[in-house]
C-alpha cells in the first residue's frame, strides 16, 4: 500500500513539471520578462528609414595606367593617376554601374581643406572584382575628370 502512494505522488510530481515550466515557480525563469515582451521591442532605427551614405569625393584628375590582372575568384584591377591638387587622399576605385557589358568604376579621391603644399604625386589604388560580378562583363572602364582607361576582360 505505501508502495502505491508513493507511485502515486511520484506521477502526480512529474506530471506537473509540464506546467511548472513556463510558470514563475521554475528558477530558470526569472530574471526574464514574459515572450511577448520581445516583440515590443522597438529598433533604433525604424525600417521605413532608409540608410543613405554621401560619398563627397571627386574624381581624380587624370588617369594614367590601367591593369586588370586574373586572381583566384575574380580579377583586380588596378588604376594609376595624377590628382589635380597635392595632398590627395582616401582614394577608392567605386563601381558605379554595369551597362552593355561594360563594369564602369569611378576613381575618386578626396583633397584636404586647408591647400596642401609640395608636387602631386601618382596615386594607385586596387579593386578586387568577383566572379559573380563579372558575369557577362567584356570591358572594364575607370572614369577620371579628364580621362577615361578600359580594357578588355
Amino acid at each position: 500500500m505505501r508502495n502505491f502512494f508513493l507511485l502515486a505522488l511520484c506521477l502526480t510530481v512529474l506530471s506537473a513539471c509540464g506546467s511548472i515550466s513556463s510558470s514563475s515557480l521554475n528558477p530558470f525563469n526569472w530574471g526574464r520578462s514574459a515572450e511577448n515582451a520581445e516583440k515590443d521591442i522597438k529598433p533604433l532605427v525604424p525600417e521605413r528609414k532608409k540608410v543613405e551614405i554621401v560619398d563627397n569625393r571627386v574624381l581624380v584628375g587624370t588617369l594614367t595606367g590601367l591593369e586588370v590582372a586574373n586572381v583566384q575568384g575574380g580579377v583586380m584591377v588596378t588604376a594609376t593617376a595624377r590628382p589635380d591638387k597635392p595632398g590627395a587622399f582616401n582614394a577608392e576605385l567605386v563601381q558605379t554601374d554595369i551597362d552593355k557589358g561594360t563594369l564602369n568604376l569611378a576613381f575618386r579621391v578626396q583633397y584636404p581643406n586647408r591647400a596642401a603644399s609640395g608636387a602631386t604625386t601618382s596615386l594607385s589604388v586596387g579593386k578586387f572584382i568577383d566572379n559573380g560580378t563579372l558575369s557577362g562583363v567584356r570591358t572594364i572602364r575607370v572614369i577620371s575628370k579628364q580621362n577615361t582607361l578600359s580594357r578588355q576582360y
